[in-house]
């Protein structure tokens, strides 16, 4: 499997970070665990197969176990997922404090809302632009 260079960081473990590092340009989608082992004649062994998708995509791929010096052919295990990215919307979309005066503070509120089925993290941040 082609896969990344670097680990992965799901959200939640973003969300952890003290200081927010930048993410990983080539992430590992898959962790496969254990990725190579022996089974015992006559029994079995559980493997922990981990997806953090790192795009929103559908995607279509396999999972080949090899088993060294065997007389039987590789097992293909076909892995489809759909990946997606959650809708946040801010309201309101734009804040505008007309006038304001040096050393005054000035608060606004702001709602964020999640208009999908699955959890998303957000993380704001002040942007400094010029007008």
């Amino acid at each position: 499997m082609h896969d990344g260079t670097e680990s992965s960081v799901t959200y939640r473990e973003f969300a952890k970070m003290a200081v927010k590092k930048a993410l990983p340009m080539s992430p590992r989608e898959f962790k496969i665990k254990p990725a190579e082992g022996v089974v015992a004649a006559c029994s079995s062994i559980r493997v922990k197969l981990t997806l953090v998708p790192n795009l929103p995509r559908m995607w279509s791929t396999a999972i080949v176990v090899d088993m060294w010096e065997a007389s039987c052919e590789s097992v293909k295990l076909p892995l489809k997922y759909h990946s997606m990215v959650p809708r946040i919307i801010c309201h309101p979309e734009e804040i505008s404090i007309r006038f304001c005066f040096i050393n005054h503070p000035y608060t606004r509120k702001l709602m964020l809302e999640n208009c999908s089925n699955i959890d998303g993290f957000f993380l704001l941040r002040a942007t400094e632009s010029n007008p």
